[in-house]
C-alpha cells in the first residue's frame, strides 16, 4: 500500500474518477458522459462496524512524523483529488478519464482491433467457463434467497455479490471465512482468488462494442493501523483499490456515493445516495458491475405496439418488442425458455413459466441454470418462434444480511465471534453491521442497451422448422442475463410493468 497516497475529498468533484479495467484496453478511453441508455448495473456494500473502538496509531502516519507532517500528506491526497486521483492506486488496468473520445462500433471494427481483442480474449474463457460451472450451486443459492417477493419486481447479479464476498473472505479469518468459503463453495480462500482471476479476465471488457465494467474498493478510517499484508493480498487478487478518510464525515459519505455512482454508471444513484459510513466503520468493501450489450438480431421498433402485460399488481399497457426468429426452444414441467444472443457476450435467457406455475418457482428451479448451460431434465426443439417480450426496466434494492444467515454465514455478524483479525489489530469486535445488494436492468429494440450494432450469423445446414409457435410475454417472467463464459452476470423476475 502507497502510503503517501491517503484520501481526503474536495468540496468540487469533477468527472475524473479512476476507473478500475483489468480486461481490452481500447486505443481511445470512453468518456462516461457519453454512455447514453445503459442496460444492466449492481453494487453491493458490505461494511465492518467496531463495537468498542480502541484507537491506535495510523500505519500510514510514520513514528518519527511531526504534527505537521500528516498534515502535509492529506494536502498531498487533496492535490491528488484535484487531479482526478482521489488518493486511488490502480492495481489492474488504465486509468480512464472523462472527455476522451469515443471510438464507434464501425471504427473499431475497421481497424482491425476488434479481433485483435477478440483473438486474445477467446484464451481467457475456457478457464472461466469451467469456473462458472462450478459456480452454478452459489448463483442458484443466490438467486432463490434474492429473487423471492410477493408481487415486486426483483433483480440481482450473482456475479457482482461473488467478487464483494471474495474480499469480505480475504479480511476474515477462523471459522468466520470458514462460513464465507463454504457459501461460496470454496475449499480455500486461494480457489476463490483463481476464481475470481478467472472470472475477471472473461468479464472485465470495456470496447465500443461490449461493455463489462468491473471495479472493486476498500473504504479505510485514517486512524486505525491495519495490515498492510492483508490490504495489499486483498488489492492484488480482489482488483481493489483502496480510499481513506474520516468515516462519518460529509466529505467521505460524498466521495462514496461519487465512486459508486460513477462506477454503475449513475443508474443506481437513487440507491446510492443514501450510501454513509458511520463514523464507527472499520472497513466497507464496494463492488459494482456495468454492463452494456446489443442484440445480434435486433427487435424491428416499427413492430413495437401496444399490448397489455398481466403484472401481479394488475393490468397495465406496455411497449411490447417483436420478432421471429428460428431459434432453440428449451422446455421443462415448469417453463419454456428462448436465449437471446448478445454481440460478442452471452445470452438474456427468458423463462415464461407453464400455465398454473408461479413464477416465484423458478427462482429455485435447478433446471432453470440446466436449461442453460443444456443438460438433462430439459426438452429442446428448434421451431419457428413468434416472440413477444416487453420492454423493461426493472431495479430492487435488499438487504443481504438475511440472505447471509440463510446461507449459514452468521458468526461474521456476532460482535465477539465475527474474526477479523487479519485486518487490524487496533480495533476490537469488529462485525458486519450493512450488507445490501442493488440492481437495474433495462431493454429495448437494440438490446440489453440502447447502443446499435448489427452481425448476420449464418447457420450451416440449418433445417426448415417443423413447427411454428407464439411466445408472447404478457405475465410475470424470469429473465437470466449470461457472459460469454457463463457466468450469471444478472437475474431478475418482472412481476410489474410500469
Amino acid at each position: 500500500m502507497k502510503k503517501d497516497k491517503m484520501f481526503e475529498i474536495l468540496e468540487d468533484l469533477d468527472e475524473k474518477m479512476v476507473l478500475e479495467a483489468d480486461g481490452y484496453r481500447a486505443k481511445k478511453t470512453i468518456a462516461w458522459k457519453r454512455w447514453a441508455a445503459v442496460a444492466a448495473c449492481a453494487v453491493i456494500a458490505v461494511r465492518a462496524i467496531a463495537s468498542m473502538p480502541k484507537m491506535g496509531s495510523s500505519s500510514f502516519v510514520k513514528e518519527d512524523e511531526s504534527p505537521a507532517e500528516p498534515k502535509a500528506r492529506m494536502d498531498k491526497a487533496e492535490a491528488y483529488a484535484n487531479e482526478g486521483e482521489y488518493g486511488m492506486r490502480t492495481i489492474n488496468g488504465p486509468r480512464q478519464t472523462a472527455g476522451a473520445e469515443e471510438m464507434t462500433a464501425e471504427a473499431f471494427y475497421e481497424s482491425g482491433e476488434h479481433w485483435e481483442w477478440w483473438d486474445s480474449y477467446v484464451d481467457s474463457l475456457p478457464a472461466s467457463r469451467a469456473v462458472s460451472r462450478e459456480l452454478d450451486g452459489y448463483y442458484s443459492r443466490i438467486m432463490e434467497k434474492v429473487l423471492l417477493s410477493d408481487e415486486d419486481n426483483t433483480v440481482c447479479s450473482p456475479l457482482n455479490t461473488y467478487f464483494a464476498f471474495s474480499m469480505l473472505a480475504g479480511v476474515t479469518d477462523g471459522n468466520t471465512r470458514q462460513q464465507v468459503l463454504d457459501m461460496l463453495g470454496a475449499a480455500s480462500e486461494e480457489e476463490v482468488y483463481s476464481n475470481v482471476e478467472a472470472l475477471w479476465a472473461a468479464n472485465s471488457i470495456d470496447n465500443p462494442v461490449l461493455k463489462s465494467r468491473l471495479a472493486n474498493s476498500m473504504w479505510l478510517r485514517d486512524d486505525i493501523s491495519y495490515d498492510e499484508g492483508t490490504l495489499n493480498k486483498v488489492s492484488e487478487n480482489c482488483h481493489a483499490s483502496d480510499f481513506i478518510g474520516r468515516p462519518g464525515s460529509a466529505e467521505m459519505d460524498r466521495a462514496l456515493q461519487e465512486w459508486t455512482d460513477e462506477n454503475t454508471g449513475r443508474l443506481l444513484t437513487d440507491y446510492v445516495k443514501d450510501l454513509k459510513l458511520e463514523k464507527e466503520t472499520v472497513l466497507s468493501l464496494i463492488s459494482t458491475l456495468y454492463y452494456k450489450a446489443s442484440w445480434i438480431d435486433r427487435f424491428n421498433r416499427n413492430a413495437t405496439d401496444t399490448q397489455i402485460f398481466h403484472g401481479k399488481k394488475g393490468d397495465t399497457e406496455v411497449d411490447m418488442m417483436h420478432t421471429g426468429l428460428m431459434t432453440q426452444l428449451r422446455k421443462t414441467k415448469n417453463f419454456r425458455m428462448i436465449g437471446l444472443d448478445l454481440t460478442d457476450s452471452g445470452q438474456m435467457c427468458l423463462f415464461l413459466p407453464n400455465k398454473g406455475v408461479d413464477v416465484d418457482k423458478l427462482a429455485g428451479d435447478p433446471l432453470v441454470l440446466r436449461a442453460i448451460r443444456g443438460g438433462a431434465g430439459v426438452d429442446y426443439s428448434r421451431p419457428m418462434v413468434h416472440l413477444s417480450v416487453p420492454r423493461f426496466e426493472v431495479t430492487s434494492k435488499c438487504d443481504l444480511r438475511p440472505v447471509l444467515q440463510e446461507l449459514g454465514v452468521t458468526d461474521v455478524m456476532i460482535p465477539g465471534i465475527a474474526d477479523f483479525t487479519p485486518l487490524t489489530g487496533d480495533v476490537d469486535e469488529i462485525y458486519l453491521s450493512r450488507a445490501e445488494h442493488a440492481a437495474l436492468v433495462k431493454i429495448d429494440e437494440e438490446g440489453v442497451t440502447g447502443a446499435a450494432y448489427t452481425e448476420m450469423s449464418m447457420a450451416a445446414g440449418a433445417r426448415m422448422p417443423q413447427e411454428e409457435i407464439d411466445l408472447v410475454f404478457d405475465r410475470p417472467f424470469m429473465f437470466v442475463i449470461t457472459g460469454r463464459d457463463g457466468s450469471v452476470l444478472f437475474s431478475g423476475i418482472v412481476r410489474n410493468i410500469e
